[in-house]
């Protein structure tokens, strides 16, 4: 293959490999307009570090707000100090068994054994040649050989000095007897045998010194001197040990992070205790500064000045208001300007982490890439967004199962569902509609046999005789048909005069009277059309 075939091959490897963007904690630039905020608190945490009083210090924000960019940043731009970073992110933590019993005291000692351990395996077994704690310790080949050589060697020159009379061999002794060369091979065998043997006495010495005294056998019985371990912590039980690593070692600040993926505030005592004992320490003759990134809430009312002497709050870079702004932004460097705005500010509402964000532009660009350009790109984004926030559920789309799974393939029944309750709600809003306009006309019925009943009423009392009818449009009709009728009520009502019709013992007569006589029936029905 041609040089330029390989010399494509790379470039668009490169251009691949452009679209991602790292998920590690970014480094601050205390030049960049956009960082200078967030370098405040890098500086302030290397200020308080001077200070001799400040011992333990806290940096409190929501999850990725940005606490492990600002101590990474502190690493970096501050490399006088000695760090050593404790991280409790691989510890699972028993809250996130919500039908797992919580045991407090059993959760701190897997904490403190968690410490205790990143603190031991970070050095070699040659710094840490004192400790109690053991490990395998890995012997490279040229150390086996040399080995190897060192005792053969020793044996030999016990042979040299000593002279052991089952050893010798006359035709040797003949050909290797000269004074000069016997008299050097004894003194370097002899020095050999001195070195050596000063050598493996200081290993059996140390060795012995790391030894504990659990029992003693006598002859009438045991003694038991073991501890007892229900009542010691992790840290009690081995505080020498956390002691002697401080001891040998240079380190001067502590950091300390998802400790409060815990939700225990007991634990920051216990670690406040060994920050105290080594900071008294006579034989430390340094000061030892303990940080820990913390969440906000973690901590409540006067908790927060008890557990540390210095605290500083970062404010999250993201959130909901100007997360579509992000994602736009993070879209747009990526090269992806096509998708529609509304649906990018309606996915980002739900995006509160930065890391998170940068991981979905990440698989977009992975998706897009291997996928068919002709899909809807604003469905794929919400696809990606949806696999980020509910892995599961998108992982059971390729088994056929699931929630989103369900809702996709049962649309249509979903849609028959849903018109026939909406069809349902119709019907209900028709029959009630229909059931208020008619009490809406027997309502107007009601008033209006109330009006004419007024003035029935006053004729009745004043001829003694009971009204039966109203004369209107040429007939004599009842009340109630009037009433029925909104055109014959509105006749009766634009009448000047009434003739009305009354029953007497013998027969029916119709009389006349003016309106106006008779108006007093409006106010003794106290009604108004």
């Amino acid at each position: 293959m041609s040089w330029k075939f390989w010399k494509k091959i790379c470039a668009n490897n490169l251009m691949e490999d452009d679209k991602q963007v790292s998920l590690t904690p970014a480094l601050l630039n205390r030049d960049n307009e956009n960082d200078k905020k967030q370098y405040r608190s890098v500086l302030n945490l290397a200020r308080k570090i001077e200070e001799k009083d400040i011992l333990n210090i806290a940096i409190t924000g929501p999850y990725g707000s940005g606490k492990s960019s600002i101590l990474r940043t502190l690493k970096k731009d501050f490399p006088k100090y000695k760090y050593l970073s404790i991280s409790l992110a691989t510890l699972k933590s028993p809250l996130d068994n919500k039908k797992e019993e919580i045991d407090i005291d059993s959760m701190n000692n897997r904490i403190e054994y968690s410490i205790l351990q990143q603190l031991i395996y970070k050095e070699k077994q040659e710094t840490l040649y004192n400790s109690r704690l053991k490990r395998i310790y890995h012997k490279s080949t040229w150390a086996q050989y040399a080995l190897s050589f060192a005792i053969i060697f020793y044996a030999v020159a016990l042979i040299i000095v000593f002279e052991p009379s089952f050893l010798k061999v006359e035709w040797i002794c003949n050909r290797l007897s000269n004074p000069v060369l016997n008299k050097w091979s004894d003194i370097f065998a002899l020095s050999y045998i001195f070195i050596a043997t000063i050598i493996f006495a200081q290993k059996t010495i140390k060795s012995l010194s790391n030894s504990k005294l659990n029992k003693l056998n006598l002859k009438n019985g045991e003694i038991e001197l073991k501890e007892n371990k229900e009542d010691t912590s992790v840290f009690n039980k081995h505080m020498d040990e956390i002691v002697y690593f401080f001891e040998v070692t240079n380190y001067n600040v502590v950091i300390i992070e998802d400790l409060d993926r815990f939700n225990n505030t007991d634990i920051f005592l216990k670690l406040r205790e060994v920050n105290q004992l080594l900071n008294q320490s006579n034989s430390m003759g340094r000061k030892v500064t303990f940080i820990y990134a913390v969440k906000d809430d973690m901590f409540f009312d006067e908790e927060r000045t008890k557990f540390f002497d210095y605290i500083t709050t970062v404010i999250p870079i993201i959130n909901s208001s100007n997360s579509a702004d992000k994602l736009k932004e993070e879209l747009e460097i990526k090269g992806f300007s096509d998708l529609n705005v509304e649906v990018i500010e309606s996915l980002a509402f739900f995006i509160d982490d930065m890391r998170l964000l940068k991981n979905i532009v990440n698989e977009y660009a992975q998706y897009r890439e291997k996928l068919d350009e002709k899909l809807d790109q604003n469905k794929l984004l919400a696809m990606i967004v949806y696999k980020n926030y509910y892995p599961k559920d998108f992982a059971d789309l390729h088994k056929g199962k699931g929630v989103l799974y369900d809702c996709l393939h049962k649309k249509s029944e979903l849609l028959v569902e849903r018109n026939k309750q909406i069809d349902e709600r119709i019907n209900g809003i028709t029959k009630k509609l229909q059931s208020l306009e008619t009490t809406h006309a027997l309502q107007e019925k009601e008033l209006r046999l109330v009006y004419i009943e007024g003035y029935r009423k006053i004729l009745s009392k004043q001829n003694e005789n009971n009204v039966l009818s109203f004369f209107v449009e040429n007939n004599f009709l009842t009340l109630e048909s009037i009433a029925e009728n909104e055109t014959l009520f509105n006749s009766f009502v634009s009448q000047s005069s009434i003739r009305y019709q009354k029953f007497t013992r013998y027969h029916n007569n119709g009389y006349y009277g003016p309106r106006s006589y008779y108006d007093t029936g409006e106010d003794s029905c106290n009604i108004k059309f």
